[in-house]
């Protein structure tokens, strides 16, 4: 259900019946008008104060009203880039990186040989103390937008651009035969 609402129709309405009240007049009328959109201002500012925490709640209601849950694949424990191509940092991404740009993902082509672009796939490696993910950018989960600011080196080898979710970049980077 929708409710419109013609806001010229209601003023007319609220000024009609405002003129039949004794004693009142234009200018008066204008005055209870200003008087109570005050009076609603302040009260929803102090129902906001209020009721903060339901309000900041609402948005995450929101999304979860039309979120459906879907069996995944866990998410891999190293991102691999192209260390020729920083990222820029991100505080709130798991990979503590921003994904490349469209321009930052057609670069690599032309950066990397054939047989070096081979090692920008997803891959599982078994090592002793469980399975290790990796996974390449390929452009899912790309970032449309230019001006990053400073963009800042991961690393000291071709393949050094891996991101760590966990405290082991320089072994990884090793691993995946980094000069």
């Amino acid at each position: 259900m929708q409710i419109i609402t013609d806001r010229n129709a209601l003023a007319r309405e609220a000024v009609a019946v405002l003129r039949k009240l004794p004693q009142v007049e234009e200018e008066d009328a204008r005055i209870i008008v200003t008087v109570l959109a005050a009076r609603l201002r302040n009260a929803a500012y102090w129902v906001i104060r209020r009721e903060a925490e339901a309000i900041a709640e609402l948005p995450q209601s929101l999304i979860t009203a039309f979120t459906t849950l879907e069996d995944a694949e866990p998410l891999p424990d190293y991102m691999v880039f192209p260390g020729a191509l920083s990222l820029a940092a991100s505080r709130k991404n798991i990979y503590g990186i921003m994904p490349p740009a469209e321009e930052d993902l057609a670069k690599v082509s032309q950066i990397l040989l054939w047989e070096e672009r081979e090692w920008l796939a997803d891959r599982r490696l078994a090592l002793s103390d469980g399975e290790l993910r990796i996974a390449k950018y390929d452009g899912a989960a790309q970032v449309e937008w230019r001006g990053i600011g400073v963009r800042q080196g991961l690393g000291q080898g071709r393949f050094c651009g891996v991101v760590a979710s966990q405290p082991r970049p320089q072994a990884l980077c090793r691993t995946l035969g980094a000069r």
